[in-house]
């Protein structure tokens, strides 16, 4: 017997059985142009080969549209990733990286060498965030010492 599909009538249907009778085997019975079941030998789906893919899909189509999407998906994602790498990369503001140093040197009590690192970030990277905070930090602890050295020479006076 023919797969049989529920928008199909009941002439088509009995068609179909006529010709089955007639010919010995199962057909397609999918209906034609001039509205006759197929008779061709059904594949292992229950159609032929002609109309296997129209009506039914076989599972290697599904996989094989499954697969080119997610090539598609992957591909799209890889660009995705690479475009924000890109983005933040030119993004990112070369005098951070300076300023990072110089704060690692300030804790580890080596103020001349985060001094000059500043004065690098002041002079190469003028219109940085960075360069705005190394001027501050310049002259905060160019105050702190002579406000220091100032003290020490009144003390020394007396």
């Amino acid at each position: 017997m023919a797969r049989i599909d529920s928008s199909w009538n009941d002439e088509h249907l009995t068609a179909i059985i006529i010709l089955e009778e007639k010919l010995g085997r199962p057909i397609c019975g999918v209906m034609n142009e001039n509205g006759e079941p197929c008779s061709r030998a059904p594949l292992s789906g229950g159609r032929c080969s002609l109309h296997f893919d129209k009506e039914f899909r076989s599972r290697r189509f599904v996989y094989t549209v499954n697969r080119k999407l997610f090539v598609a998906v992957s591909a799209a994602i890889v660009i995705a990733l690479l475009a924000v790498g890109i983005f933040l990369k030119i993004e990112h503001d070369p005098a951070e990286d300076l300023w990072r140093e110089s704060a690692r040197l300030i804790t580890l009590g080596k103020s001349e060498d985060a001094s000059a690192i500043l004065q690098v970030i002041i002079r190469e990277y003028p219109k940085s965030q960075y360069s705005e905070k190394a001027k501050e930090l310049i002259l905060g602890s160019t105050a702190r010492l002579s406000g220091t050295a100032a003290e020490r020479l009144y003390r020394q006076a007396q």
